[in-house]
């Protein structure tokens, strides 16, 4: 019997292709997944080690962060904190920095839902938000957001004591 080796051949790069479909859904559906879930918990008390502290993760969502927030909250956020941080003690300083290959934005909020600040960009050449201030013990909620509802971007956070 002799085999046709086109058809052979052709039914192999079909499930070739079956297969590099999957791994892409899987791939995509992950990356959603991640964006509408809760990030790092962080617990911190002075003098943490290592200084800075970093977590890899994804920005943005469907939520308006200025419709929710007003003032100067911008972009688009998950629906629940990209990270939730408590502070064991008071921080006389605390530097919080964003740092992604997208503009992105942060909202930090404090446990009783009020905003403490929104931060853009550091500054015009730099589009990565950061935070640096005192900050008392307490739990904090944090959302990185990108500006617009569907765009989503990798980004690295780092919590660190030192000025920049």
């Amino acid at each position: 019997m002799q085999v046709d080796r086109w058809s052979e051949k052709g039914g192999l790069m079909s499930l070739y292709r079956v297969i590099g479909l999957l791994m892409l859904l899987g791939v995509f559906t992950h990356v959603w997944a991640q964006a509408g879930q809760t990030g790092a918990e962080i617990s911190l008390t002075p003098g943490f080690q290592p200084d800075p502290l970093s977590f890899e993760y994804i920005s943005g969502g469907p939520v308006d962060a200025n419709a929710n927030y007003g003032g100067d909250c911008k972009g688009f956020i998950a629906s629940e904190p990209d990270h939730v941080v408590t502070l064991e003690q008071d921080f006389p300083y605390l530097r919080i920095t964003v740092k992604s290959g997208k503009d992105t934005t942060m909202i930090l909020e404090s446990s009783d839902g009020s905003v403490i600040i929104c931060k853009d960009d550091i500054s015009r050449e730099n589009f990565n938000p950061q935070i640096g201030q005192a900050l008392d013990s307490g739990v904090y909620k944090i959302y990185i957001g990108s500006y617009d509802a569907g765009n989503l971007a990798n980004y690295s956070i780092s919590f660190s004591e030192s000025s920049p």
